[in-house]
């Protein structure tokens, strides 16, 4: 007969901490994230002061690399350029804006000019150069443009901008886009283009806006599309 030792343990070649855990067991190990992919560059030294006054003083965090003065330094920088940032962009937007609105004007004038020009050139292509611009393809009489179809807005890579869209309209020379903060108006011409799109830019995030857009051609201006609204940085 076999008798058993029941206070003799089985040496089973683990060795337990003082939790009864075994050390040499497989634990998920946690690591610590910082969730700032994506988050907007000015956001990010706040963020970075947080995790430092966090650190800071934390019994657990006796010897942190890097060190706080070093991080603090570095987000004290980039709050600093943020601040610079932030400033040199608002002179550049209101640059932007009249840039925009000047050229936009003069489009309006080229195009009405050029509305002039064919109209006395009555098709003589000519006359048409001797004013300095070209002679259209297409020898019939410029046609009124329609109302603009297929009006779409959307966000921009940037919140201080949206992104109007609308089908292209065949004889059309260039689009002129409208902007207003409320549907009643004031409108603000924004911008002229030649392509079926449009950034309206210089604008305030978190602000809802109206769009309209209208076609040109020798003809003159054709209708407005219907208003489409949109919040700006959303």
């Amino acid at each position: 007969m076999v008798y058993l030792d029941t206070n003799r343990k089985l040496d089973t070649g683990l060795t337990y901490d003082q939790t009864g855990r075994a050390k040499n067991e497989r634990t998920k190990m946690l690591k610590a994230l910082l969730k700032m992919d994506g988050m907007p560059e000015r956001d990010k030294p706040a963020r970075g002061q947080a995790i430092h006054d966090s650190v800071v003083g934390n019994v657990n965090f006796t010897t942190p690399n890097p060190t706080m003065a070093n991080l603090q330094l570095a987000i004290t920088a980039a709050q600093g350029a943020v601040v610079d940032y932030e400033a040199k962009l608002a002179v550049l937007r209101t640059a932007l804006g009249i840039r925009n609105a000047t050229i936009a004007d003069l489009m309006l004038l080229l195009n009405t000019l050029a509305g002039y020009v064919s109209n006395v050139a009555q098709g003589d292509g000519a006359i048409i150069t001797s004013a300095g611009m070209f002679v259209a393809n297409d020898p019939q009489p410029p046609q009124p443009m329609p109302q603009p179809q297929g009006v779409r807005v959307e966000s921009t890579d940037t919140e201080d901008s949206l992104r109007l869209l609308w089908d292209p309209i065949a004889g059309a020379k260039s689009y002129l886009v409208d902007c207003s903060a409320s549907i009643n108006g004031p409108w603000t011409l924004s911008t002229a283009v030649t392509a079926a799109r449009a950034d309206v830019e210089s604008l305030t995030a978190g602000t809802r806006y109206y769009l309209r857009v209208r076609a040109v051609n020798g003809a003159g201006l054709g209708p407005w599309s219907d208003v489409i609204v949109k919040m700006a940085g959303v």
